[in-house]
């Protein structure tokens, strides 16, 4: 999953490269990918639509669903219905719906080096890969899915956790 505004600061041409080296490793990979660009901003429009044609120059349209903008009351049910979450923007941002993820109990994978303050070293061995590296992301990805059930719940609690501790 990816949730936010869709923006070339956000880096989804990593994402998207990623996702498409993963899915030829796991068989029913999906990739949800929920915003829009800034109403009135021609550059982040040109990069949405710049985004949706990688995908069918990818070759894997149909494993990409593009849900546009959702009213906020809407998307702890969309966290919640989905395995990962990802986010790809550059350190020296903070974007809040890794913390949104995290407070769902959603694991994440992010490449932004504020978040080594909040992992312990399991979690950024398992959650943070290489800022624009889509190997590194893939990588991590992989590594994720093949994880037991109990450890993706274990690191699930343990994301929430640190939510509930550093944030009201």
């Amino acid at each position: 999953l990816f949730l936010g505004r869709i923006a070339p600061v956000k880096d989804l041409e990593t994402l998207l490269k990623a996702v498409k080296i993963a899915g030829q490793k796991i068989t029913g990979l999906t990739l949800t990918i929920v915003g829009e660009p800034t109403a009135g901003k021609p550059v982040e429009l040109a990069y949405y639509e710049k985004i949706k044609k990688m995908t069918q120059d990818l070759g894997f349209q149909d494993r990409v669903s593009f849900m546009g903008r959702v009213a906020n009351n809407k998307t702890v049910a969309i966290y919640q219905n989905h395995d990962l979450f990802v986010n790809l923007t550059t350190t020296g941002s903070f974007d809040k719906s890794t913390l949104e993820a995290m407070a769902c109990g959603v694991p994440v994978l992010v490449s932004n080096l504020a978040f080594e303050e909040y992992f312990d070293p399991e979690l950024k061995g398992l959650l943070m890969f290489r800022e624009s590296s889509a190997e590194d992301l893939q990588k991590k990805i992989n590594n994720f899915i093949l994880l037991p059930a109990e450890a993706k719940s274990r690191i699930s609690a343990k994301l929430r956790d640190i939510i509930i501790k550093k944030h009201g």
